[in-house]
């Protein structure tokens, strides 16, 4: 087993409940822009009946537990089966506790030996409600796999900052072989059709069909709701500007 070499000390505990699947992408879940990570996780979950391998207790996690048909589950879990697993919070995790969570995911790839780490993530844009194709982006530590498998995807260039910035970073640390997504999303919503292009690039990666017509259909309520907000903010401020005698602030731009 590789030893980490971050000075962060273990504050967690990994209770092993299921068969640990090895050599098998992890895909890393955490609530985030547009909830992209997190609404791929379900969809996969659910569709492929995946079970829970692990769960994660910790001081630094908030004081909740989900209770699914009656069963109370940590907020933290590990799922897996034989085509990929997925580490997944319920819960946001708090930025100084960034860095913990980061120490968990390399201590579990220390355990399941992943081909590589999947992260997601949205791009939050203004202009979300009228845009027709998404974009895809994807940040790498390992250009090999990225040659490899999503050569197709154009590289991401910016700032990036929140849980996903520094989990990369700590990855890159542990030379640990890493793939960040990012899609245009909603600033403020979850955006389930976000989620269904990340969806269908795992899917790829793994080799799995996966079903996304359940996202696509929560995604045209969403959309339709955003276009709504969107067309009463510009009206609201067109009545500011008229009465006031002042130009109005773009809501979206």
């Amino acid at each position: 087993m590789q030893t980490s070499n971050l000075n962060v000390k273990s504050t967690h505990i990994v209770k092993w409940i299921g068969k640990k699947f090895t050599s098998i992408p992890l895909f890393v879940a955490v609530p985030d822009t547009g909830l992209i990570s997190l609404l791929t996780a379900v969809n996969i979950i659910n569709q492929s009946k995946m079970p829970v391998t692990s769960y994660i207790e910790s001081q630094w996690l908030p004081a909740v537990v989900s209770i699914i048909e009656g069963e109370p589950l940590p907020p933290v879990r590990l799922y897996s089966n034989d085509k990929i697993a997925i580490l997944l919070s319920e819960v946001p995790i708090y930025a100084e506790y960034w860095p913990y969570f980061s120490k968990l995911i390399i201590d579990v790839c220390n355990e399941i030996n992943p081909v590589t780490v999947i992260g997601a993530t949205g791009l939050p844009n203004q202009k979300r409600h009228s845009l027709e194709k998404l974009r895809l982006f994807v940040s790498y530590t390992d250009k090999d796999f990225k040659e490899r498998y999503l050569k197709d995807i154009s590289n991401f260039s910016g700032l990036l900052a929140g849980p996903y910035a520094v989990i990369l970073r700590y990855l890159m640390m542990e030379d640990i072989s890493a793939i960040l997504l990012l899609v245009d999303s909603f600033p403020n919503y979850p955006d389930p059709e976000a989620a269904a292009v990340v969806s269908e690039v795992i899917g790829r990666l793994v080799g799995v069909s996966y079903d996304v017509s359940l996202l696509l259909e929560k995604a045209a309520q969403i959309k339709i709701m955003a276009r709504k907000l969107a067309a009463e903010t510009q009206k609201v401020q067109a009545e500011l500007a008229s009465s006031t005698g002042r130009p109005s602030v773009g809501f979206y731009v």
